[in-house]
């Protein structure tokens, strides 16, 4: 685990990250992402973003660039909170692994077995090929998103949340788009059937699952759902993808909380990947078992030559793990390769495809610069 970087390059506070001895030395190897960074976000005209670099342990980069709200001076810097969107799909992943292990949850059971007795008889006929696994695995059928709208248009953030009667309901009445386990196909929708699964069996919200299995665990100090007046001075506003000049809102996502409702920063990200790293090179030594060993079982995503497969929440693409979230305002990008004990993380205030574009070419970049 590590604590602080101090200020070795501009706009780091001294309270972030850990401070290892040769910090100087070791941001400047990765100076070079700071002007790649500087050139997409004036290109794109983003007004927020921030990157972090950690190599075998040692975080080499955590900089934010830009500002918490356009027209005002308070900077975007690597304590700026966002919700992760879609990245989320990785805490859940791991406190998904937590419940398999404690015997909770049981991956290769059915969903009618945790949620039978909400379900009416022939929504029970209909969800019963699908299991715990299948949903982890986008592999179930489910659709990508739930039934009841949860917004007027696709520019339009989600503002009234998603209650518990609205999941039930859309259960009843929700028709499988494929045979479970025929087909692979990325479902939000079904990540926040498991997230509910987990509540009802745990006894615990989601919110406090991620604590005790994610947050805490992993140094992550900063890790919520439900903003509080701690935490909203510190939320970044968010902005259109499709005109960067428009504010919009964070999303209230209620029950839907688990596929993209998380919010932390740049600094709980590379704290989190620093661990992920970590894990996945043990295990691959000695077998060492651990929470966030996500790909442990996969199931091929049919795309790419060769397919990149999927796991509890990651994508696996030979050496390289990752997930990418957009929430039409924020945006994260979350990926690491344990062979070369390397990790990238990204968040914005506007995203789109530009922050998969940047973070593609300075990852290829890196992976050049280490492999030598």
């Amino acid at each position: 685990m590590f604590i602080a970087l101090s200020a070795c390059v501009e706009g780091l506070n001294a309270h972030s990250i850990a401070s290892p001895s040769d910090s100087s030395s070791s941001a400047g190897e990765v100076a070079w992402v700071v002007d790649r960074v500087r050139d997409y976000k004036t290109e794109n005209d983003i007004p927020g973003v921030a990157i972090g670099v950690i190599k075998d342990g040692k975080p080499l980069l955590i900089q934010g660039f830009g500002v918490m709200q356009r027209g005002e001076p308070a900077p975007f810097n690597e304590t700026s909170l966002i919700q992760i969107a879609s990245v989320t799909k990785v805490m859940t992943g791991i406190v998904a692994n937590r419940l398999i292990r404690e015997s909770v949850i049981d991956p290769k059971e059915s969903i009618v077995k945790y949620l039978g007795d909400l379900l009416s008889p022939e929504a029970q006929a209909r969800l019963e090929p699908v299991t715990i696994e299948h949903l982890l695995h986008h592999r179930a059928g489910v659709p990508r998103d739930s039934v009841t709208p949860v917004r007027v248009d696709h520019n339009s953030p989600m503002l009234d949340g998603y209650s518990e009667e609205a999941m039930v309901a859309d259960l009843n009445v929700m028709e499988l788009a494929f045979t479970p386990g025929s087909k692979w196909e990325y479902s939000n929708f079904g990540y926040d059937i498991l997230g509910y699964i987990f509540e009802r069996k745990t006894g615990r919200s989601f919110e406090k699952l991620i604590q005790d299995y994610v947050a805490k665990p992993y140094g992550m100090k900063e890790v919520f759902i439900e903003p509080t007046e701690r935490w909203t001075s510190r939320i970044a506003t968010p902005y259109r993808k499709d005109d960067r000049r428009i504010e919009t809102y964070a999303w209230v996502m209620g029950k839907q909380a688990p596929s993209g409702g998380v919010y932390t920063n740049i600094e709980g990200l590379l704290r989190l990947v620093g661990s992920q790293i970590q894990a996945y090179r043990s295990n691959a030594k000695t077998g060492t078992p651990s929470d966030l060993i996500l790909t442990s079982r996969t199931a091929s995503t049919e795309f790419g030559d060769p397919p990149m497969h999927y796991g509890y929440g990651l994508f696996q693409r030979a050496t390289r793990y990752d997930h990418f979230g957009d929430l039409d305002g924020y945006g994260s990008d979350y990926r690491f390769s344990p062979e070369l004990g390397l990790g990238v993380v990204a968040v914005t205030t506007s995203g789109g495809i530009w922050l998969d574009d940047m973070m593609d070419e300075i990852y290829a970049d890196l992976l050049v610069q280490y492999s030598k």
